[in-house]
């Protein structure tokens, strides 16, 4: 319901790019309504925009939200024990446990995609694999 757009948050990178404030960007796949192209979508934005640094998290529906009052209006399944489950938005690299699928994405797949998207952008734009608290906050590209 924040209503940002894709073309709100180019704006927002290049503001910071042009006046040299590192950016950092927090994406999340598994949305209601998540498919394969939005998450490749969301990849290509990562690989495009150069962020200084970035996370990827898996959507976990929250007690309260529309969506886990109102499921039936939304393109989402979740089976989740709030009393007996630990929940986080990120987790340890390796250890996503997807709370969430969609129509189209099963929990092990957006898990999948999770990790090929931090890969593959990782890669690209030449951060390293595992951010370590260190990098996370600190790491630059050459020629920056």
């Amino acid at each position: 319901q924040k209503k940002a757009t894709v073309a709100d948050n180019t704006y927002a990178r290049s503001l910071c790019r042009e006046y040299g404030i590192r950016f950092k960007a927090f994406t999340m796949v598994g949305h209601p309504g998540e498919t394969e192209e939005t998450v490749q979508a969301t990849k290509q934005w990562l690989i495009d925009n150069k962020p200084d640094e970035f996370n990827v998290s898996l959507y976990t529906p929250y007690l309260g939200t529309p969506v886990v009052e109102h499921p039936e209006k939304f393109d989402i399944k979740f089976n989740l024990e709030y009393a007996r489950q630990e929940f986080f938005y990120r987790g340890k690299p390796g250890e996503y446990q997807p709370n969430a699928s969609t129509s189209t994405l099963s929990r092990e797949r957006l898990a999948e995609l999770r990790n090929q998207v931090e890969d593959e952008v990782r890669d690209a734009l030449g951060l390293p694999r595992q951010a370590t608290p260190e990098t996370y906050y600190a790491t630059t590209r050459p020629g920056d």
